[in-house]
C-alpha cells in the first residue's frame, strides 16, 4: 500500500509558503486517487532554534523516522514536501543503499561556498552527494554519502555558474530540458546504470513543468516540461528502475491553485507507481 507522509515545513517555517501544500493536498489525494493508501501522515510541528540547518536537521530526521516505519509496515512512502531539503529525510528513511533519481528544474547542487543566495533550499541534492554540510545530512540520519555514479539528475534548465561547474565536473549524470527530449539512448543507459545500484529513490520539484501546468511555484523558469512529457518521463524511469520511495515537492498552492496541484499530484502519482 501506498503511505502518504506530509511535510509540512518550508525549510523550518511550519505550514508558510510551500509548507502549507502538504496539509491541503494530502486529504484531497486520499479522497481521489484510486490507488490502496495507507492510514496518511502529517508531520507534528516541532519546536525550533531559529537556527535554519539546526532545524532543518530536527525536522528531517522526523521525516527519515516516519519513512523507516512506513517500510517496516510494508508500505509505499510518497512524500509530499514543502521544499527540497525533504529528500534529506527520505533518503535518512531509505539509508544509504539507495540511488537517486532527481527530476527539478535547478540542480540543487550549491554548497554554502558556491550558492550565490545561500539557499539551503538549493543546496540537498549536493549535500546527499558529500559535497559540503555533512552535519545536516547526519542529523538528518544519513551516515554515509551517495556517491556520485549512483545518482542521476533530470530536466535542470536554471543552474548558478559555479553550480554548473561542479556538475560537469562531477560523475552525475545529468540531463537538461532539452536534452531529455533528443537523447533517450543515453538516458535510457543512465537509468540501467544507476539501477544496477539497486532501488532507486525518485524526487520530483514540480517545478520542472512548464509554469502554466503547475501555477505558483516560488521559482519559476521557463521551458519546462509539459504534464505528459513528465508522465511519460516518470514511466520510462519506471521500466528501468525499482522505485523505493517518492517525494513531490515546491508546489506553492493556495485555495486557488490547490485543483491544479492535485491534477499534478495524481498524475505524477499514478505515472510513478500506478
Amino acid at each position: 500500500m501506498i503511505q502518504l507522509i506530509g511535510v509540512p515545513y518550508d525549510l523550518n517555517r511550519y505550514n508558510q509558503r510551500m509548507g502549507r501544500t502538504p496539509g491541503l493536498l494530502l486529504p484531497l489525494l486520499t479522497q481521489q486517487t484510486n490507488l490502496a493508501l495507507a492510514e496518511p501522515v502529517l508531520l507534528d510541528s516541532l519546536p525550533t532554534s531559529g537556527d535554519e540547518r539546526a532545524d532543518v536537521g530536527q525536522i528531517m530526521q522526523q521525516l527519515g523516522q516516519r519513512v523507516q516505519a512506513s517500510l517496516a509496515q510494508g508500505h509505499f512512502p510518497l512524500i509530499i514536501g514543502g521544499d527540497c531539503t525533504a529528500s534529506l529525510g527520505a533518503m535518512a528513511g531509505l539509508g544509504d543503499a539507495a540511488s537517486i533519481v532527481w527530476i527539478d528544474a535547478h540542480g540543487d547542487f550549491n554548497t554554502p561556498e558556491t550558492s550565490p543566495s545561500g539557499y539551503l533550499g538549493g543546496m540537498p541534492l549536493a549535500v546527499l552527494a558529500g559535497r559540503g554540510l555533512p552535519e545536516l545530512r547526519r542529523a538528518a540520519g544519513l551516515a554515509e554519502p551517495i556517491a556520485e555514479e549512483r545518482i542521476v539528475l533530470l530536466g535542470t534548465r536554471d543552474l548558478d555558474p559555479l553550480e554548473r561547474e561542479a556538475l560537469d565536473h562531477s560523475a552525475v549524470a545529468h540531463f537538461t530540458t532539452e536534452q531529455l527530449r533528443h537523447a533517450s539512448d543515453q538516458l535510457d543507459a543512465a537509468l540501467a546504470r544507476v539501477a544496477t545500484h539497486g532501488p532507486v529513490y525518485l524526487h520530483v520539484d514540480v517545478d520542472v513543468l512548464a509554469s502554466n501546468e503547475v501555477p505558483g511555484v516560488i521559482y519559476p523558469t521557463p521551458g519546462g516540461l509539459s504534464r505528459d512529457e513528465l508522465a511519460a518521463l516518470l514511466k520510462r524511469i519506471r521500466r528501468h528502475c525499482t522505485i523505493a520511495a517518492l517525494t513531490l515537492t515546491a508546489f506553492n498552492a493556495s485555495e486557488e491553485t490547490t485543483p491544479q496541484a492535485l491534477r499534478v499530484a495524481s498524475a505524477a502519482l499514478d505515472a510513478a507507481v500506478g
